[in-house]
């Protein structure tokens, strides 16, 4: 669950707090259920996009998440499992060495927890997780902002409109990848990337 309200603590997080007990009291886990990622060269040029919805193994799609992604239960219900999706997205990346950037830590967090679950056993699922930078946090910091900032006000800031459907993975990703650029080929701006780790 991502809060996107400017008001970290406000109605937003007392609801997704609330939300996140209930789920917890039935018994319902969240799942990754699409993972989309875009390659770009060192001039921040997409070169390729990666996209696949995953099927879920211990819960199905809410009407809630239908709303917000647009993804119904039976676009996933023959989908490939994560494991099986990850290679692929391995597979995708090839050999070269890769940094992966994601929108806040919470995708990250998600990928790790399950990983723990469902790949423990993988060690190039690990390694490739350690190569992760939060470029929400990223973002925060070059700019001065105190409280969390959306990947669809980070748009708007930067380039004006959201390309897309908000919360598609594929989407999400190329939304991205947008602000990474813009952040690194600004003259005024000098991010600096930290890895995220479990």
């Amino acid at each position: 669950m991502v809060n996107g309200s400017p008001r970290v603590n406000g109605n937003t997080a007392a609801a997704l707090a609330e939300m996140k007990k209930i789920f917890k009291a039935e018994g319902i886990e969240t799942e990754i259920i699409q993972v989309g990622a875009v390659m770009l060269d060192q001039n921040f040029t997409v070169l390729d996009t990666f996209s696949s919805f995953v099927r879920p193994s211990l819960s199905h799609i809410t009407p809630v998440i239908q709303e917000l992604t647009g993804i119904r239960q039976d676009m996933v219900e023959n989908a490939e499992d994560l494991v099986t999706v990850f290679d692929k997205y391995l597979c995708w990346l090839g050999d070269q060495e890769v940094t992966t950037f994601c929108w806040g830590e919470m995708d990250y967090t998600q990928l790790w927890n399950e990983y723990s679950v469902k790949a423990r056993h993988r060690i190039d699922f690990q390694e490739n997780l350690k190569t992760f930078v939060d470029l929400q946090g990223t973002f925060m910091k070059t700019l001065g902002a105190r409280l969390p900032v959306s990947l669809e006000s980070a748009v708007r800031l930067s380039l004006g409109r959201f390309e897309g459907r908000q919360h598609q993975a594929s989407d999400d990703a190329l939304n991205t990848a947008l602000v990474l650029k813009k952040l690194c080929c600004s003259k005024f701006l000098n991010p600096q990337f930290e890895f995220l780790h479990a």
